[in-house]
C-alpha cells in the first residue's frame, strides 16, 4: 500500500556497523523491497555533515561501515 501512496518511503536505522549496501543485502533477503536510496542510516548522516562542513575526518569504524564512506 506504501508504494501506491503518492509518499516518499525510506527506512530508517541507527546502525553504524553495516554499510548500506550490505543492509540493503539483508533486508531484500528478508522479502524487504526496498532500493539503496530508501535507506537512511545514522552512517549516511555523518557523512551528510561531513561533506557539508567539507573536513576529512579520521574514521573510528568498523571495516564494514567504510563503503560508506568511499570518495
Amino acid at each position: 500500500r506504501l508504494r501506491k501512496a503518492p509518499v516518499t518511503i525510506r527506512f530508517v536505522t541507527n546502525t553504524t556497523k553495516e554499510c548500506k549496501r550490505d543492509l540493503l543485502e539483508r533486508l531484500m533477503k528478508l522479502g524487504f523491497d526496498i532500493t539503496e536510496n530508501e535507506i537512511f542510516t545514522s552512517l549516511t548522516a555523518a557523512r551528510n555533515l561531513l561533506e557539508e562542513k567539507q573536513v576529512r575526518p579520521l574514521l573510528l569504524v568498523d571495516d564494514k561501515a567504510l563503503p560508506d564512506f568511499t570518495g
